[in-house]
């Protein structure tokens, strides 16, 4: 029995180029090698398997018998190896039996999910979409580190948790929401903002938030009387109110028409807002979640 410990495997990766091509000084170019390497190596294959493995037939070389009887199982046995080191191969999308849940909040499910599941219908009829609501960056990490979550769409803050994946989806500016007759409607400023109360998102029903901390930079301070936690609670409290809301300006086109809310350009210098895709480093390989992150990403480059 030969000790594969003395075995050079390039020997046989040499013996497989000398049956294809039949020829040293051609298998050394297929190889990147110079002839007398390959002369070299034929050599001690010879001794190898105790056989001349190719003889001189005029310019060419002929297979001996032995040779012969190697070509395909030495084929196949390089394929195998490559095989392995290479590890195995992705599953096919399309046959994947998985859910993968996403965290995000209802505005970005109303926007994404129609199109994730038209695309999982089309690609990957075993892919199932689960929407868990966002409840805040702190609270999204967690899910996410537990495993609770495979996927988040978030803002990142100066404490979101360091070891996480993300990867920037979109840039929202903002707008102030209103109805279309608001009195604030017309001739639109800081004035007419600031004399109006207002209605702010926030998942943990906090009224204060960045446009505070930036008025109160100027010296100033804003109305707040509605705090909710859903985009979708929005549009008829004002359609049917005097409340002012700064919301991405992506949500107006969200409000069915029945609304007809209207935006304006923030009165204030408002920064905008980086939505991240987040994911733990445990789910870099996993096929479905990686599908279904290049979904999203489409999802939102088409609105």
């Amino acid at each position: 029995m030969v000790n594969l410990r003395n075995l050079d495997l390039n020997l046989l990766v040499t013996l497989d180029a000398l049956l294809q091509e039949q020829h040293v000084t051609r298998a050394a170019k297929r190889l990147g090698l110079t002839q007398p390497a390959v002369s070299n190596a034929l050599e001690r294959l010879r001794y190898l398997f105790k056989d001349p493995l190719l003889e001189r037939a005029g310019p060419a070389m002929k297979p001996t018998p032995r040779a012969e009887a190697l070509r395909e199982p030495l084929r196949q046995a390089l394929a195998d190896l490559s095989n392995i080191v290479a590890g195995p191969s992705a599953p096919d999308i399309s046959q994947i039996e998985q859910t993968v849940r996403i965290v995000m909040t209802d505005l970005a499910a109303e926007l994404l999910t129609p199109r994730l599941y038209a695309r999982a219908a089309r690609e990957a009829p075993g892919l199932g979409i689960a929407v868990l609501p966002w409840l805040g960056p702190d609270r999204t990490d967690q899910s996410i580190l537990r495993g609770e979550a495979d996927i988040a769409i978030t803002i990142v803050l100066s404490s979101s948790q360091p070891d996480m994946r993300r990867e920037l989806l979109s840039y929202e500016s903002y707008a102030v929401a209103m109805r279309p007759d608001h009195p604030a409607a017309e001739a639109f400023d800081l004035a007419r903002w600031l004399a109006y109360p207002h209605l702010i998102l926030s998942a943990r029903g906090d009224p204060h938030g960045v446009v505070d901390d930036i008025l109160a930079g100027m010296g100033l301070r804003r109305q707040v009387r509605v705090t909710v936690n859903s985009f979708m609670t929005i549009p008829r409290l004002l359609a049917t109110s005097d409340l002012l809301a700064m919301l991405p300006a992506r949500f107006l086109s969200t409000v069915p028409r029945e609304y007809r809310l209207i935006g304006r350009p923030p009165p204030i210098d408002m920064p905008g807002l980086d939505l991240f895709l987040q994911w733990h480093p445990r789910r870099d390989s996993d096929i479905a979640t990686q599908t279904v992150r290049g979904w999203l990403k489409e999802a939102m480059a088409e609105k």
